[in-house]
């Protein structure tokens, strides 16, 4: 581990790569034995056994992370997540732990959380009522993080011209805030920015410019000049995708959610993810998708799907916002129908003839 670490560091120019190389390499390469901390007893293996062995459980994951930043010269320190009126100073319960990830100290004083496992983001973000505790016996709790970084989001507006030939052009401004900004990746690379929008051919992004990367915001404006928008899918029928985000709602799994559920439903986050478009059709275009115009309220999100043109001009709203991480068994049928509706793929994409 040693030998490998010190190789990170020659390879890579700044902390921030460092940290990264680091924690994608425990996260991708070290492979997860899911046991239950409770059915071990909370023993958990050496660092160096996970290491050898190349596997580890989730917490046994964090503390070698937290063991490879230290080795790698920072401020390391394993943490567990819990809920603020579930800590008592003088009495331990490791059962009421959420979760470990790892505490640590940024090149600027900021401290922040790493996760060691395969999230939609790089950072692990407290959620209201939760706070930090250090894996050391009689160790003082952390101070809280501001309650405002809980909410996860993801922005994309802009507007597109399309030929009709299927060609495109346009211009956007994206927007990933908090929980669902994965400042450690494009901090390290701004285009990498790029990785996370949907919908629009990687090779038609003519121009890209990151104008804010910092943990709170990552915000870029970008250009396009797509050969290819539409997509024939049969003769004289046309489809083109809605753009969005790789990193937002889609990556949940609500596509498949079973039809009743017992227990509560927890999400990774809290997430407000928008998408809105004005697109301008070439004369003789006809959109065959159907105008919508559809507003929900849940106790556990809201959703705005809308679909409408005017002339040659088509406009599309989508969102979808959660305001609670757990869902109730009593509200998860209205949970289901709304994520259905938000994946349903007529309203993910735009479909045309020609006259």
């Amino acid at each position: 581990a040693v030998e490998w670490v010190e190789s990170v560091k020659k390879s890579e120019k700044t902390d921030m790569a460092v940290i990264i190389k680091i924690r994608d390499m425990v996260s991708q390469q070290i492979a997860v034995l899911n046991i239950p901390a409770r059915y071990i007893g909370y023993r958990y293996q050496p660092v160096s056994r996970v290491w050898s062995d190349n596997a580890g459980t989730p917490d046994e994951k964090v503390v070698l992370l937290a063991a490879l930043l230290r080795q790698a010269g920072f401020n390391a320190e394993p943490v567990a997540v819990l809920k603020s009126d579930r800590f008592e100073q003088n009495i331990g319960n490791p059962g009421l732990f959420d979760q470990f990830v790892v505490s640590i100290m940024g090149a600027e004083g900021q401290n922040f959380c790493l996760t060691a496992g395969q999230y939609q983001g790089d950072a692990r973000y407290l959620f209201p009522g939760e706070m930090l505790v250090k894996l050391e016996p009689a160790a003082e709790s952390i101070p809280k993080t501001e309650t405002g970084l809980s909410t996860g989001t993801l922005k994309l507006k802009g507007q597109i011209r399309l030929t009709a030939d299927g060609k495109a052009t346009g211009d956007f401004t994206m927007n990933m805030l908090w929980a669902a900004n994965p400042w450690f990746k494009v901090s390290a690379d701004g285009q990498a920015m790029k990785n996370y929008i949907s919908g629009i051919p990687a090779k038609g992004i003519s121009e890209f410019q990151p104008i804010r990367v910092n943990p709170e915001q990552s915000e870029a404006i970008l250009k396009i000049e797509a050969d290819k928008m539409l997509n024939e899918i049969a003769p004289g029928i046309y489809s083109m995708d809605i753009p969005g985000f790789t990193n937002g709602v889609s990556t949940w799994g609500l596509s498949a959610l079973p039809s009743e559920r017992i227990a509560p439903f927890a999400f990774p986050s809290v997430l407000a993810e928008s998408t809105i478009i004005t697109i301008t059709i070439p004369e003789g275009f006809v959109l065959l998708t159907p105008v919508v115009n559809l507003t929900e309220k849940t106790a556990w999100g809201n959703l705005m799907l809308d679909i409408r043109q005017r002339g040659n001009i088509i406009t599309v709203q989508r969102g979808l916002e959660s305001i609670c991480r757990i869902v109730e068994s009593k509200d998860y049928e209205a949970l289901r129908e709304m994520t259905n509706r938000w994946n349903n793929e007529l309203y993910q994409r735009l479909i045309f003839t020609k006259k």
